[in-house]
């Protein structure tokens, strides 16, 4: 037994019990008396219990030990440095303790927040709500802490941050927006709220960007455009605009170009539309200027023949009469005809006649005397003309006539005609034409039969099988030994194995009894005498199996025939050729 002394009554000394763990001799009692709460005692015979160290509690007697303070909790005791606590708290709201054992818990910090108890880690501030997290021990996250209006935040943040410039955002936002391509008008600023106005015609922005860019030149762009495009030919695009149609005396025939072209004299464009190229002005008509949008009629004593004129020519004829004499009054080396109005293509001086239909004359002053037939070959079914025209191609029917006021009848089937051919001409051998035709057209490959006459309306027949022909043909031709075709064939094919082929026809199966393993060959194989098993069948490419023994068969046989009876001396052999 242990001893226990009491100086303070008497320096006797006690025997101490042997109190079990969990308890402790009290030596005023005498008695063994259980560790309280906040204490244990891990040891027997003992005269005091312990505390439970900080960051321990004991919620029960009795104990021999302490529990470790929880995850989410404190353990301090009012024994001195924490020690002795008879319970575990739950941290507050605002706080956390993500580990074991502590006498204190932690506070949130900024960005976050807890708005429960007993927690082991504090929660991310939402994003866009964190006007109010730049404090420690936050206990709430809600609509108070809203980012305004040309702010945000991400999740955990402890501050709403400013739209940068080029981006904007609403309230409670958890990230900026890029202002959009083509709308980036007025995003040059922070805290911006909204996005931008849209681009001005002639300017671009990609999204993100600060400010509208101007289009290069030889680019363009509508109101809230994202990017340019290249202009296209009618217009020009000067830099920072819209495209612009050339016209008015003016055309681009390029892409990509910031000016128009100007219209070269004798040339012009109209008022409105994009014009790629100019017009020439036309015959009557001039303009001597560049740049212009009509042009000018040829005036009283002047004409022109041709188009994209500068200027009209002076008639050179004086006026005579009928007779070739001038009138009562006039000056033949002075007097020059004269018009009142419209675009004049030609002189016409008074007194000269109109050469009529079927004739012509070179000279712009025309005789009646002196105007010739068309020839041959060629018509006039207008009056007052310098030259004739050809008749068409195909239309020469009757044209060996001078003086034609006509084209041609169109040429019968079978014959062809060029311009300016008198007569129609038949299809030589090998072609056909119909109606009409300017050419003949060759018989087509694999169709020559019968084209070996002139004067043919339609293509020749099919060659027959085995014979051939190429386009123009006039006759088909036979494929030669070893070769063969079908009807209407262009060339002729080599003879395939199984098959011979004598000439002029289409290919022939062999025959029972024969065989072909070679290609291009005009004939047959007999089976070997003694190999005639499966000979039975035709279009064979092979010669026939070896007989069987007690069998035979001679060349060309169809198939093998059994040793008669009494005649079966070596017939224990396979492949034999007699009995």
């Amino acid at each position: 037994m242990v001893s226990a002394t009491n100086c303070a009554t008497s320096c006797i000394s006690k025997p101490v019990k042997d109190c079990e763990p969990g308890t402790y001799y009290n030596s005023e009692t005498e008695e063994c008396e259980e560790c309280g709460a906040g204490e244990y005692q891990d040891k027997r015979a003992q005269t005091a219990c312990k505390y439970c160290a900080a960051g321990y509690y004991q919620n029960d007697t009795k104990q021999t030990a302490c529990i470790k303070c929880d995850t989410g909790h404190k353990c301090c005791g009012n024994k001195g440095s924490c020690k002795g606590a008879e319970s575990q708290d739950k941290c507050d709201t605002g706080k956390y303790q993500d580990s074991e054992g502590q006498t204190a818990c932690k506070s949130c910090e900024k960005g976050k927040y807890q708005n429960a108890t007993g927690q082991t880690a504090c929660k991310s501030c939402a994003a866009g709500y964190c006007k109010g997290c730049n404090t420690t021990g936050k206990t709430y996250n809600n609509a108070s802490d809203a980012c305004n209006a040309g702010t945000y935040c991400t999740a955990g943040q402890s501050v709403c941050s400013a739209c940068k410039a080029g981006i904007y955002s609403g309230e409670h936002a958890g990230s900026c927006s890029n202002c959009t391509a083509g709308h980036c008008q007025g995003c040059n600023v922070t805290n911006k709220t909204s996005n931008g106005g849209a681009c001005a015609a002639g300017k671009y922005c990609t999204a993100g960007q600060t400010a509208c860019s101007c289009c290069g030149a030889g680019t363009y762009s509508g109101e809230g455009a994202g990017s340019c495009t290249d202009c296209q030919a009618g217009y020009r695009c000067p830099s920072c605009s819209n495209r612009v149609a050339c016209n008015g005396g003016y055309y681009q025939n390029a892409t990509k170009q910031s000016t128009c072209k100007t219209c070269n004299a004798g040339t012009y464009t109209p008022a409105s539309g994009a014009r790629t190229i100019c017009t020439n002005c036309g015959a009557g008509t001039y303009q001597s200027a560049a740049g212009k949008t009509v042009c000018i009629n040829c005036n009283s004593g002047k004409y022109q023949d041709a188009t994209g004129q500068a200027a009209c020519k002076s008639c050179t004829y004086k006026c005579i009469n009928a007779s070739g004499e001038c009138p009562s009054g006039a000056t033949p080396k002075t007097q020059n005809c004269s018009w009142t109005s419209g675009a004049i293509t030609k002189c016409n001086p008074c007194g000269c006649a109109t050469c009529p239909a079927g004739k012509y004359h070179n000279a712009d002053c025309q005789v009646l005397a002196s105007c010739t037939n068309c020839s041959a070959g060629k018509y006039q079914n207008l009056t007052g003309q310098k030259s004739c025209n050809n008749c068409t191609a195909g239309h020469c029917k009757n044209c060996n006539t001078a003086g034609r006021t006509a084209n041609g009848a169109a040429c019968d089937a079978g014959t062809y005609c060029t311009a300016g051919q008198t007569s129609c001409s038949a299809c030589g051998k090998g072609t056909y034409s119909a109606a009409g035709a300017g050419s003949c057209t060759n018989c087509t490959a694999g169709h020559c039969s019968g084209c070996n006459t002139t004067g043919r309306t339609a293509n020749g027949a099919a060659c027959a099988a085995g014979t051939y022909c190429t386009a123009g043909q006039t006759a088909c031709t036979a494929c030669a030994a070893g070769t063969y075709s079908a009807a209407g064939a262009t060339a002729c094919k080599k003879c395939e194995k199984g098959y011979y082929c004598p000439g002029n026809s289409n290919r022939i199966a062999c025959p029972k009894g024969q065989y072909q393993d070679e290609e291009g060959k005009s004939s047959c194989k007999n089976c070997t005498a003694g190999h005639c098993d499966g000979c039975n069948t035709t279009g064979r490419a092979s010669n026939g199996g070896a007989c069987a023994k007690g069998t035979y068969c001679a060349a060309g046989s169809q198939s093998c025939s059994n040793c008669t009876a009494g005649h079966c001396d070596g017939c224990n052999t396979t492949g034999r050729g007699t009995n």
